[in-house]
């Protein structure tokens, strides 16, 4: 028995040894075959080319690979690689997989053309694909699938050599030169030189990457320890982003493959960061430390950031929720809270550039601030938008660079025509064409609140229902085309602020609005006063008591219903006044239904009687200099811009 089983054992290690040697001798033509078959598999996929001159074992388990080249379809050359060395595990070649643990890969040039539409990369984003569309293939395992691609293609030791990327995208030219990027023993290390317009950046590059744990640690600082700037944004953007350390940290949570969940845990950070756009603003912004703790949740048709992450903006911290939801239509959910917080951290959190009016303001008490916003994009006009900035014990020790007490005494105000300083004018009595509140024609004044701002006696400041109209109006017709401001933002912004048409302006225009309304730092009564003495009415006409003589010769007690009507029509857009008059000097027929819907609003908030709305014609005389203005001959007729709803909103 004993004979037999050691007979056995011999002939299992002969065969061991032969069909190791038989792997050994063949390994080159099997390496080849395996090689060949990835090469077409390839072409066939993204109907590029990949060449290599020769392929070789060296020694016992190393493979080299010699001058390997990628071209696109067009035959550009996208990527040129010297030599490329590596171990693997034979056995796993059998079965047609390469495993590698050591990778040392010298010489990389990798060279990105773009002009127009015609580059020489975007072939490779565009595979051939012949997986049928699943239910299973949603989001989750999408990123799954990418994720798990990362990590297992990474080694445990990798050393690249010598890298050159050259991109060439329309008009930019960028190069980056990093001479060695090594992963060793879970570290990562590597400098990058990136040369942009003759300026070079140097970042050193470096983390942890674990691939047990699927799991990254990566950071980004400036070698110089000032900040640098991202290349390529600016000159395809118009978008400066300078910072000198970005640190950013990724894993794995859970994958559910059951309930097709993906979740990714994490941290990023970013410290002096610079942000430049003339859509944000025409000052530098500023952020000294910014973060977020997050945890990403993808599911088979949504992406959310879970509602525990957190998010710093200098000493500030609040918790946000977003998610993109895709079936049974595209949901867009957003939900902001920042808990209660002392009010100063609050004001000295604001990033610099953007609040400047607020610039070393002194302040007691807390604020907390919930944002709260959801749109169905099949049912726009169900959107749900609530945002609400509430405060407890503030108050205002010391104002900082705007003294917003201002509206409540005579001032100076500079009339501007975008960026055209046209003139400037007392707002008081020490001005002759200033008129009271008290002064001025109540049709007027109502005229223009059903116009403008309907309820603005009685909102602080902003009035939600009208802001979820233009947001609804403006996402159906894909632009600008709607506007959602009371008559307490134009105010704020034409006596605070200037008229550059940015993001940093709204945000900024709107916390004064918040702080003024909420503060009752001045009545409602003075600003509507203030702003019907400021706001243009014609060419070079500024405030009621200029208007009124302007256009018929009295003052702005005595205007009367259809004058008042037509004073508020023109707000909009006032230098198009003569549009709205037929050479005879009539008002033209389009303005019949304006007065109509005025006229209605007036009635539902008993400002006129039934009586009134029907014995009024849109029959006014221009006794003003204004009949000057009117042209000679009938011009295209301008339609009235679309200020009002029913509700005179």
């Amino acid at each position: 028995m004993q004979k037999r089983l050691t007979q056995v054992l011999l002939v299992i290690l002969f065969l061991v040894i032969v069909g190791a040697s038989t792997l050994f001798l063949f390994r080159n033509s099997i390496l080849n075959n395996l090689i060949a078959n990835k090469v077409n598999a390839f072409k066939e996929k993204y109907n590029g080319e990949l060449l290599y001159k020769k392929a070789a074992f060296k020694g016992l388990n190393e493979i080299v690979i010699e001058n390997v080249s990628l071209y696109s379809p067009n035959k550009d050359t996208v990527l040129t690689v010297d030599s490329t060395s590596l171990k693997v595990n034979l056995f796993s070649l059998l079965k047609g997989k390469v495993r590698f643990s050591n990778l040392l890969v010298s010489n990389i040039l990798v060279n990105l053309r773009k002009n127009d539409s015609l580059d020489n990369f975007s072939f490779l984003l565009k595979h051939k694909s012949t997986r049928k569309t699943t239910h299973t293939s949603g989001y989750s395992v999408v990123v799954e699938n990418i994720f798990s691609f990362v990590f297992d293609a990474i080694s445990a030791n990798i050393n690249l050599k010598n890298i050159a990327v050259i991109a060439q995208i329309d008009s930019s030219y960028i190069k980056t030169n990093i001479p060695q990027l090594a992963v060793k023993d879970r570290q990562l290390k590597a400098q990058f030189f990136v040369e942009e317009l003759g300026i070079v950046n140097v970042w050193n590059f470096y983390g942890v990457i674990d691939k047990a744990k699927r799991m990254a640690d990566i950071n980004l600082v400036s070698a110089s320890k000032q900040s640098s700037t991202i290349p390529y944004i600016k000159s395809r953007y118009g978008l400066v982003l300078r910072f000198d350390t970005l640190q950013f940290s990724i894993g794995e949570n859970n994958y559910n493959d059951k309930q097709h969940l993906f979740e990714l845990t994490g941290n990023a950070k970013i410290k002096n960061l610079t942000i430049n756009h003339w859509r944000l603003s025409p000052q530098d912004v500023g952020i000294n430390n910014g973060g977020i703790q997050y945890k990403i949740n993808v599911g088979n048709d949504y992406i959310e950031l879970d509602s525990a992450s957190s998010v710093q903006l200098n000493q500030l911290e609040f918790n946000s929720f977003l998610q993109y939801k895709r079936v049974p239509s595209k949901i867009i959910t957003c939900h902001i809270k920042m808990p209660e917080t002392s009010s100063q951290v609050f004001f000295n959190s604001l990033p610099t550039g953007v609040f400047r009016s607020f610039a070393d303001i002194k302040t007691t008490g807390t604020l907390n601030y919930q944002l709260r916003f959801l749109i169905d994009t099949q049912m726009p006009d169900s959107l749900m938008f609530e945002s609400a900035l509430m405060k407890h014990d503030f108050k205002i020790l010391k104002y900082g660079a705007t003294n917003f007490t201002k509206l409540n005494d005579e001032f100076m105000y500079d009339a501007y025509d975008k960026d055209k300083l046209i003139r400037s004018f007392s707002v008081g009595p020490s001005n002759p064409h200033f008129t009271s509140y008290a002064n001025i024609s109540n049709y007027l004044k109502n005229a223009i609140l059903v116009s403008e701002d309907g309820t603005f006696f009685y909102h602080k400041g902003f009035n939600e229902r009208a802001f979820r109209r233009s947001i609804a109006t403006n996402y159906k017709e894909k632009r600008f085309a709607r506007g959602g401001s009371t008559i307490s933002m134009q105010l704020v912004k034409n006596v605070f602020l200037t008229r550059n048409k940015t993001i940093s302006r709204k945000l900024e225009e709107a916390l004064i609005v918040w702080l003024i309304e909420n503060n009752r730092i001045s009545s409602k009564e003075r600003m509507y006063e203030v702003y019907l003495n400021i706001i243009e009415w014609g060419p070079n006409i500024y405030g009621i008591g200029e208007a009124s003589k302007f256009y018929f010769n009295k003052t702005p007690a005595d205007l009367n219903l259809p004058e008042s009507i037509f004073m508020a029509s023109i707000i909009p857009k006032p230098k198009f006044f003569k549009y709205y008059f037929s050479p005879d000097g009539k008002l033209k027929d389009f303005l019949d239904s304006h007065y109509k819907l005025i006229a209605s609003n007036l009635v539902k908030k008993e400002i006129i009687t039934e009586a009134e709305q029907e014995a009024l014609l849109p029959d006014i005389k221009l006794n003003g200099d204004a009949k000057n203005f009117l042209p000679k001959i009938d011009s295209t007729i301008l339609l009235l811009p679309e200020t009002l709803n029913e509700d005179g909103e």
